[in-house]
């Protein structure tokens, strides 16, 4: 069977990012739905103007009049500055915004935790998203982060984060100790926490995709050496408990298993 029947028609997928770029950053939209971007003046973590998406249309907790305009996702920004810097959107200069620069308001320093956040500050985080006690939502932010400085390389302060994060998620390693089984992990205090939510061990392959890059761009070898531990708390884990398919390795933990696995002289 061909892998592209001749009667299939492959939707332009690079046209339909740059399309929907120019829609959700559009501050002028005049289409039904109006502008889905507003600025946000709250200086919080970094004393700049950071800017919300919506995360659905027209959301009544979100938009510049609600919550005084605090509450937007950094998974929606990120990914949405990432996937048009991946079909050749220049976002460091786009009708007069750095937008890369602009996100780094999600680098919360003012809680302590030092890391790339789903929300710019506690204060919403109670409004949706996992904001400080869902742990996926905590790590994957720090992912994207660092693809969106590989595509966007040389922003002012994007180095400094970078290796914030890596420092805190190699002192969380530390203290996991190949035990990932809680449902969050508060970085201010070095500590697994467990609530309401279910465990979510998988942070692991997280932790190791993400000191994987900080290896890369830094050289250290402590980010290597924990990037590996934390990839083998993951199979650890996988191996150890009943019934636990190995597929709860993600995206982004294959790629760091892969390399992992490369003879010691190669990796």
């Amino acid at each position: 069977m061909p892998d592209m029947p001749e009667t299939y028609k492959m939707l332009d997928w690079k046209q339909k990012a740059q399309k929907y770029d120019q829609f959700i950053f559009d501050w002028n939209n005049k289409s039904e739905v109006g502008p889905l971007i507003w600025l946000d003046d709250a200086r919080r973590n970094i004393d700049q103007t950071t800017f919300g998406l919506y995360t659905a249309i027209k959301d009544i907790r979100q938009g510049k009049n609600a919550n005084n305009g605090e509450f937007h996702e950094s998974l929606n920004s990120l990914a949405a500055i990432l996937g048009a810097g991946l079909v050749g959107i220049d976002k460091t200069n786009q009708d007069g915004y750095n937008y890369v620069k602009m996100v780094q308001n999600y680098f919360n320093s003012d809680n302590g935790w030092n890391i790339v956040m789903n929300n710019t500050t506690p204060s919403v985080a109670l409004l949706g998203g996992g904001y400080g006690r869902d742990w996926w939502y905590d790590v994957l932010p720090n992912a994207l982060y660092y693809a969106i400085c590989d595509v966007f390389p040389n922003v002012d302060g994007a180095e400094k984060i970078q290796k914030s994060i890596a420092e805190q998620f190699v002192k969380a390693d530390s203290v996991l100790n190949g035990n990932y089984d809680y449902s969050y992990f508060d970085y201010a205090q070095m500590k697994g926490m467990v609530n309401n939510i279910p465990l979510q061990q998988d942070a692991a392959g997280g932790h190791a995709y993400v000191l994987l890059c900080a290896y890369h761009k830094f050289g250290d070898p402590r980010y290597l050496q924990h990037s590996k531990s934390a990839i083998e708390a993951l199979l650890a884990m996988c191996f150890a408990t009943e019934g636990l398919s190995i597929s709860v390795i993600s995206a982004f933990s294959k790629r760091s298993f892969a390399f992992l696995l490369l003879p010691a002289d190669v990796s």
